[in-house]
């Protein structure tokens, strides 16, 4: 290899560099996400946990699984999104 101070040549991936694991990365964010919604009060964390189920359930329906009314399940997601925003602003 010649040296060269071309900026191209240094673009993309460092072949001396080991490549991302991956899948590794995946389960410390997973981990991560974890331990952010283990911080949300409990009924907050069972609004987050129905809102991400696959397939999505319908407000109704976490609505009746809660016993709350439906017009509560938006407002509590929105200071759900605002206290794990903060986390990660922190």
């Amino acid at each position: 290899m010649v040296p060269s101070d071309d900026e191209a040549t240094f673009e993309g991936a460092d072949r001396l560099q080991a490549p991302l694991d991956e899948a590794l990365l995946a389960r410390e964010q997973a981990a991560e996400a974890r331990a952010a919604l283990d911080t949300l009060p409990q009924a907050w964390r069972t609004v987050v946990e129905l809102l991400t189920q696959d397939p999505p359930l319908s407000y109704e329906r976490i609505g009746a699984d809660l016993g709350v009314p439906i017009g509560s399940i938006g407002p509590t997601r929105s200071r759900c999104v605002r206290w794990l925003r903060a986390l990660v602003a922190d």
